[in-house]
């Protein structure tokens, strides 16, 4: 393959990363609509997580992959399901309480509380750009929740804090499972395992409101069907690309959020949450870019 075409097709896969991080943004987004029409983050998490997990049995079962894995695999990867299942309920159940943009902003705190958890076990050693990440990026998350007189809805930043401790446990504990192996069948178990806790709980709780418009149920089919090509296109821009010039890419969908929220919702952060937004953005930006270099 020449030098141009291997650019082009670098470019092509760039551009899938973006369109990956913001089809994770339109979920977010389109996720108010939903709720307005009368269903709830449960039976939204529900149908995403079980439309994403037959797509990628499919993809899998194709591809003449094992769906089977060890058994300490296994079991370890249905839990990780029910942790999947955990943060990603508290994630969309935040942005009931707090706009679209101030949840995922906080969530993606996220690679900060990683990289605290990898100096404390001593995985890795903190550096001078490390430390200044963690702090920009945090101070960026205390600006977009705001002084207390401005402070968004205590519960919306509650559990958008839970679905960052939440995701940081699951890429803790993930990391060590998939290195050097296939992670489409963990991966697989994992979304199996919360497809069955949402639902599971939807029965213990009784509640599992469906939407009541055309509007509604456009944009409740549509969350699965971002979160789905989000999630399978993932995979072809991590292999393409790599993982850290991937997730370099992927720090776009904290932005997509603020300007889909906007444009879709209607919804603006003030002038200081949008800086704090910039350090957030900036500062996971600068991780990245030193793990990359």
């Amino acid at each position: 393959m020449s030098n141009h075409a291997r650019g082009r097709a670098s470019s092509l896969h760039v551009a899938l990363a973006v369109a990956v991080a913001t089809a994770f943004a339109g979920g977010s987004a389109l996720a108010p609509i939903a709720y307005a029409s009368g269903t709830n983050p449960l039976a939204v998490n529900a149908a995403r997580a079980s439309v994403a997990a037959l797509v990628l049995a499919t993809v899998v079962w194709s591809r003449g992959l094992g769906l089977m894995l060890p058994p300490r695999e296994r079991y370890t990867a249905l839990a990780l399901g029910v942790v999947n299942a955990g943060y990603a309920y508290a994630l969309y159940a935040a942005i009931v309480y707090v706009p679209v943009a101030v949840g995922v902003l906080i969530f993606y705190s996220y690679p900060f509380w990683t990289a605290l958890v990898a100096w404390l076990t001593r995985s890795e050693t903190p550096t001078g750009s490390g430390v200044l990440s963690l702090v920009l990026g945090l101070g960026g998350v205390a600006l977009v929740i705001g002084a207390p007189e401005t402070m968004p809805d205590w519960r919306g930043v509650a559990l958008a804090l839970a679905a960052a401790f939440g995701f940081t446990f699951l890429l803790s504990i993930n990391a060590r499972m998939l290195r050097r192996r296939d992670s489409r069948p963990i991966t697989l178990h994992i979304l199996a395992s919360a497809s069955c806790t949402y639902f599971l709980a939807a029965l213990l709780l009784q509640d599992f409101p469906l939407p009541q418009s055309g509007t509604g149920w456009a944009a409740f089919w549509a969350i699965s069907a971002l979160y789905t090509f989000a999630f399978i296109g993932l995979f072809v821009a991590v292999s393409a690309l790599g993982p850290v010039r991937a997730a370099l890419v992927m720090n776009f969908e904290p932005l997509a959020s603020v300007i889909l929220a906007w444009l879709i919702l209607g919804q603006s952060l003030t002038q200081g949450q949008l800086f704090g937004a910039g350090l957030v953005i900036g500062a996971i930006t600068l991780a990245a870019w030193r793990k990359a270099s």
